[in-house]
């Protein structure tokens, strides 16, 4: 009897975390409509833009809101008797793609690395997206962490798809090789976010409209249809799948297609959390996706510690920067001469309060080079820069106190080469701490 009941139990798990039709993109089970009614912002969409100006955020693409500096673990699972697995540059792309995206939509989230742990094990190269992949979810684990698995291959009845987020274990599963827009799609599921064409094939009283002032009529429901049906957002207008219906310029091409009330589809062929034929088109959220995504972050209390802004709107931890991660040697970033580049640190449980650089010395003989650290927007920090050459090999460290001026060293007789730069902050207690770094070959 017992054995019947897990049996039963696991099915559920199964059917619930990961029944979809589509097999080449996100899995991701979409809320039932029960689940959706229980969204404080169902069937009032006016709720989320009154909560954004509460937080004084600003539309502009051009302004940087920083509300929530969120910490990521990767985990990388790879066959034992196999050295294919995601290397550290790669880590390094992913977070800094996730960021661009969130960068470029102003979405007041900036993603920081964790830590990242390799798994070994036999028979792990592929991974099947329903009961295997939900047991890796549960077993690794970070709770205060956004989890991520990373694959060589997932897949389901054998064909191979992109990604799935894990409602119930909160974690994002994605394959090695996908689509730039794969983590950040997953991570958009992650912070409450439904795909744009949720529900588009079932009957009038579950499909989203085409019209934003469509009410319902003869349902149980009440109210604008866009604001209760799909994905409850009336500034993503209905779509049917777009999978082979979007072409190469990102136009769509369904243009014979209708609602349930005749009224022909225009889908936003851009938008992150749809489907279009070519996953390149994905660049953008709407105004009330950023709302949704910032209202569900008030609800993930394990990540409390990230949180930027205070009650007060104070700034508690810099944002992070969009050299991140670079908290090692293999992760650090370039730097051009004549180039300014933002850093900041973070304080994030077993982080290293590092940042690491390197530049090229191109010219044929030896030169020297002056190096500056200027104050940004908060505070700058005491800390020890310490240079090493192309080997790793430890060459020279900087000292530079507290100060609100510039600070500068000069770092003389560079041969031809490669060098590293590792700037570390002296005080570990958590501040806000941020600054500028310059070179000039001089």
């Amino acid at each position: 009897m017992k054995n019947l009941v897990v049996s039963v139990f696991m099915l559920l798990v199964n059917t619930l975390l990961f029944a979809q039709r589509y097999d080449d993109a996100c899995v991701y089970n979409s809320l039932s409509d029960n689940e959706l009614k229980q969204l404080e912002w169902y069937g009032n969409n006016q709720l989320l833009y009154d909560f954004l100006d509460e937080i004084s955020y600003n539309s502009s693409r051009k302004a940087e809101n920083i509300y929530y500096n969120v910490p990521i673990k990767f985990w990388i699972y790879h066959d034992k008797n196999s050295k294919d697995y995601i290397s550290v540059p790669e880590i390094k792309s992913l977070i800094q793609i996730l960021n661009e995206y969130h960068v470029l939509n102003n979405t007041g989230f900036r993603f920081v690395l964790q830590d990242y742990e390799y798994i070994s094990k036999k028979n792990i190269n592929t991974v099947n997206y329903g009961f295997q992949a939900f047991r890796l979810a549960v077993r690794y684990a970070d709770k205060k962490c956004v989890n991520v698995h990373i694959v060589n291959n997932l897949v389901k009845r054998k064909k191979p798809i992109r990604g799935t987020y894990h409602r119930l274990t909160h974690s994002v599963i994605i394959r090695r090789v996908s689509s730039l827009t794969s983590l950040t799609h997953e991570i958009g599921h992650y912070f409450g976010l439904e795909h744009t064409h949720r529900n588009w094939n079932k009957s009038k009283c579950r499909q989203e409209a085409v019209s934003r002032t469509r009410r319902y009529a003869n349902c149980l429901k009440t109210g604008l249809i866009c604001e209760k049906s799909g994905d409850g957002l009336c500034d993503t207008p209905a779509e049917p799948v777009l999978v082979n219906l979007v072409n190469s310029n990102c136009e769509f091409t369904g243009t014979e297609l209708t609602d349930n009330w005749g009224d022909v589809y225009t889908p936003d062929t851009k938008n992150i959390m749809s489907y279009p034929t070519y996953s390149t088109c994905r660049e953008f959220f709407t105004k009330g996706q950023i709302a949704v995504m910032l209202k569900t972050a008030e609800k993930y209390k394990y990540l409390k510690n990230c949180i930027v802004k205070n009650a007060s709107g104070s700034l508690q931890q810099a944002p992070a920067d969009l050299f991140e991660p670079d908290n090692s040697i293999k992760m650090a970033g370039q730097i051009h001469f004549a180039d300014r580049q933002y850093h900041s640190f973070h304080l994030l449980p077993k982080n290293k309060d590092e940042d690491w650089l390197y530049f090229d010395i191109k010219i044929m003989s030896r030169a020297s080079v002056k190096l500056t650290v200027k104050k940004a927007k908060y505070a700058l920090p005491e800390i020890n820069i310490s240079i090493y050459d192309k080997n790793y090999n430890f060459l020279k460290i900087i000292n530079l106190t507290y100060t609100t001026k510039d600070k500068s060293a000069l770092l003389k007789n560079l041969k031809p080469g490669r060098y590293y730069i590792k700037i570390e902050k002296k005080n570990k207690r958590p501040s806000v701490s941020d600054y500028y770094i310059e070179l000039d070959l001089l």
